[in-house]
């Protein structure tokens, strides 16, 4: 019973009494009330009451203007000068005559010449390759035997014929009308065999000279060796390829030509007058070495696929075998052409990425401000834009692409 009392009692002294709890809700109310009403609108209103009094003060910030920074870009100075308009194109350099050289008679090689191998070069008339001339030595010793043999036939027919002729002229065979009558040449048909036969042999001797001429197979033109076939002891026959050679004294090169070029160029309806300087260039081993050449002729038709016009330029000595160049021109090389075209008189000659949107240059004045200009582009190329009006000589021009240029931009240069 005793413990009872004292937990009753302990719980008397830690419970709150009604008035304290009371008191406390009311204290709490007042606090949420202040922090949500009451010190916003303090706030506010000491905010007023500061902005009101920096809009009454005599003294105010003082305003800096802040200059736009120039954009930095590179200009140049429009010039009018005369322009000759050049067309570019491609193309591979080839011999003007290849050809394959065969044996025209059988036999075994007994002889090839030093200069018959890849690369090498050789003259006109010089002989490549010999073919055993025995067999064609012994017929040409059975034609000339031949054909002094039937010679002297001729030579006797022709004397009995004379004798003949003699003796008719002698014997006239009188007529009962008083007329005399020559009898019939009997040696005529014995002399027209003789000399047919002595014909047919020296046709015979003909041959066999020629015969005996093809083993020695000789060059038609200076040249050089494409392609070598044969070598010593190799037995060849009527046909055989011996080798496969170029001449030398000039190169040929087709270039195509689209039909929008044509019209920069001076190109000839007979094109048996076309003679126009075109420049050849390739890199050798990081070295750029050019050629001079000509335009000799066009090919008169205009390919169905491509729809290109194809010119030919020949280069003169491209073996360099006169010093006629700096450098050969080997077949087979692929350069790049520069075609001298038609005067197009005075022009301004500009960069192309100086030109925007196809025909508007941006111009700067007098207080680096820049401006857009609208010309007349008569040609673009690779690299440059000719234009003939729109500009003034002497314009200074912004070279630099402007991403979203405005009128009246300010810009900043050296020079």
């Amino acid at each position: 019973m005793s413990n009872e009392s004292d937990v009753r009692e302990s719980s008397r002294v830690i419970s709150p009494s009604a008035g304290e709890l009371k008191k406390t809700s009311r204290w709490k109310r007042f606090s949420i009330v202040f922090a949500k009403i009451v010190l916003p609108i303090v706030f506010v209103g000491v905010a007023a009451g500061w902005v009101y009094y920096l809009l009454q003060s005599p003294e105010r910030p003082a305003q800096v203007e802040v200059e736009s920074p120039a954009l930095l870009v590179q200009v140049d100075v429009a010039r009018l000068e005369p322009v000759t308009y050049h067309v570019r194109s491609q193309g591979n350099v080839s011999p003007r005559v290849q050809t394959d050289l065969v044996s025209r008679v059988s036999g075994p090689i007994v002889e090839v010449s030093a200069n018959l191998e890849v690369g090498e070069y050789f003259k006109q008339d010089e002989i490549l390759v010999s073919i055993d001339p025995f067999d064609y030595e012994i017929a040409l010793r059975q034609a000339q035997s031949n054909l002094v043999r039937f010679s002297t036939d001729v030579d006797d027919q022709k004397v009995l014929a004379a004798l003949d002729q003699q003796y008719r002229e002698r014997d006239i065979t009188p007529t009962g009308d008083g007329r005399s009558e020559i009898s019939s040449p009997p040696m005529l048909a014995d002399l027209k065999r003789a000399q047919a036969q002595f014909d047919s042999a020296q046709a015979d001797w003909d041959r066999a000279k020629e015969n005996l001429d093809r083993t020695k197979v000789r060059a038609p033109y200076d040249g050089i060796v494409l392609q070598k076939m044969v070598d010593v002891g190799q037995l060849v026959g009527p046909q055989s390829p011996v080798a496969t050679i170029a001449s030398v004294d000039l190169a040929r090169i087709r270039l195509p030509l689209s039909l929008h070029e044509l019209k920069y160029l001076d190109l000839p309806q007979n094109s048996e007058d076309i003679e126009i300087e075109v420049t050849l260039s390739t890199d050798l081993g990081g070295v750029t070495h050019a050629w001079q050449g000509w335009i000799v002729r066009s090919e008169g038709t205009i390919d169905p696929t491509s729809r290109v016009l194809n010119v030919v330029a020949h280069v003169y000595d491209p073996y360099n075998l006169y010093q006629t160049h700096n450098a050969p021109l080997r077949f087979g090389t692929y350069v790049s052409a520069v075609i001298e075209g038609k005067h197009a008189g005075s022009m301004f000659v500009l960069p192309r990425h100086a030109v925007t949107r196809g025909s508007k240059v941006w111009v700067v004045n007098e207080d680096d401000e820049i401006y857009p200009h609208e010309v007349t582009v008569d040609r673009t190329d690779e690299e440059n834009v000719y234009i003939s009006s729109g500009l003034n000589d002497g314009d200074t021009y912004c070279i630099t692409p402007i991403d979203q240029p405005l009128p009246g931009m300010r810009v900043r240069y050296d020079g």
